[in-house]
């Protein structure tokens, strides 16, 4: 793009190699030792990172910031006797890197790992070319000698800046739904199914979740069914929106979580966006439900994702 003004900088954070991109309307930094974890959306007009950031630094990956899940994408589990852990391992594990292209007018990145708890490779390119939009295009490989179930998932979390009065979250006509048991705060029925702005209510109304309670919650839903893999969010405090699109063959379902000092979690206020390639959310148990994807000894799936700021 004409006039990008893009620019790549290396850094070291808390003993780790990041990197730190910009293209003139945003700032990203991807902490390379760790996960390759994009722990910095900065909105330059406002200076104001857009993501969550955890006050334990840029390491800590149970909340924080936009995060791979892979190959499992929800709690630990086990799996043909090995143990899975929790948002699986590549989360944390050291990916290597090279530049590509490092000009005013794109930036792109190359990054790889591979998990530790199954045999399969993953590598991701990180592309700027101006207009405050960043891509990334990945691979997973299984490495073994046999077919491997996974799961798979973008865990994109914003922070309290996205979530206060004016803000909004859309999902497009999508249907999510809830499960049987979870978080006693949600406001929604257990087992609730509707579109998120008409979802049965806890106390038999009907709540509109596309806008942030201001009071204590916790939400957790799933679709499933997408008319389109798009999703975004609305800050009104800083009149900026961020929207996400993906490969939905890749990514068929979509995760939508949320609290504000509610249960575990009672001093986080965060929200996150999370493409997946599964609405069940354990590897065991989506393997046991037909719901988890596989790959051949030796094959490989891309996926791609776009993450736009718009004012």
């Amino acid at each position: 793009m004409t006039g990008a003004s893009c620019s790549l900088r290396e850094t070291t954070i808390d003993g780790d190699r990041c990197l730190v991109i910009e293209d003139g309307e945003i700032r990203v930094s991807i902490n390379a030792d760790h996960g390759a974890h994009l722990f910095e959306l900065t909105d330059l007009r406002s200076g104001t990172n857009l993501l969550y950031e955890d006050p334990r630094g840029s390491r800590h990956y149970r909340v924080g910031a936009w995060y791979e899940l892979f190959p499992n994408a929800g709690p630990g589990c086990v799996v043909d006797g090995q143990r899975i852990s929790e948002h699986g391992d590549v989360q944390y594990r050291r990916w290597s890197w090279s530049v590509r292209a490092a000009g005013p007018d794109q930036v792109a990145v190359d990054l790889a790992t591979r998990s530790e708890e199954l045999p399969f490779g993953i590598r991701r390119s990180v592309t700027f070319a101006g207009g405050g939009e960043v891509r990334l295009d990945e691979t997973i490989t299984n490495l073994a000698d046999r077919p491997l179930h996974y799961l798979w998932g973008h865990h994109i979390t914003f922070g309290a800046v996205m979530m206060g009065p004016g803000s909004r979250v859309d999902l497009g006509e999508a249907e999510v739904f809830a499960e049987a048991a979870g978080d006693p705060s949600a406001l929604y029925a257990p087992g609730a199914r509707g579109p998120l702005h008409a979802l049965p209510g806890r106390d038999g109304g009907v709540v509109d979740l596309t806008a942030f309670p201001d009071r204590p919650f916790g939400t957790m839903l799933f679709a499933d069914r997408l008319a389109r893999h798009r999703c975004g969010i609305w800050s009104g405090e800083l009149a900026t929106g961020v929207c996400v699109d993906w490969d939905g063959e890749a990514f068929p379902a979509l995760w939508f979580w949320a609290t504000r000092k509610s249960g575990a979690l009672s001093d986080v206020v965060a929200c996150a966006l999370e493409p997946q390639a599964s609405a069940v959310h354990t590897l065991s148990e989506a393997i046991a439900a037909g719901a988890a994807p596989s790959l051949d000894a030796g094959a490989s799936r891309n996926a791609w994702l776009r993450l736009a700021v718009h004012r």
